[in-house]
């Protein structure tokens, strides 16, 4: 676990962002609709349990660590880094 406290010089900037950036393109649009039908068809199908289980267990091993960053009003970071196997209840201990 780490602790950063930044100094009253380093503020983090503001960006304001145009509403136009948070719209989506229609490439955008039909990419996410493609995705979530290919989601949807692979959770109906008949597929044995031990190939799921390996097909979750290779996705777990895509990410070493998980890095966590929580800011506090006063611009305090508190960093933690975790494995990728480890429960949410290791973010409470």
């Amino acid at each position: 676990v780490r602790v950063f406290i930044s100094g009253p010089d380093s503020r983090a900037v503001q960006t304001e962002l145009p509403d136009s950036f948070f719209k989506l393109s229609m490439g955008e649009l039909k990419a996410e609709a493609d995705m979530r039908k290919k989601k949807l068809e692979e959770s109906q199908l008949l597929v044995p349990k031990f190939f799921k289980e390996k097909k979750a267990k290779d996705a777990r091993k895509k990410y070493n660590a998980t890095t966590i960053r929580i800011q506090f009003p006063d611009e305090v970071i508190l960093q933690g880094v975790f494995g990728p196997w480890e429960r949410t209840t290791a973010l409470y201990e």
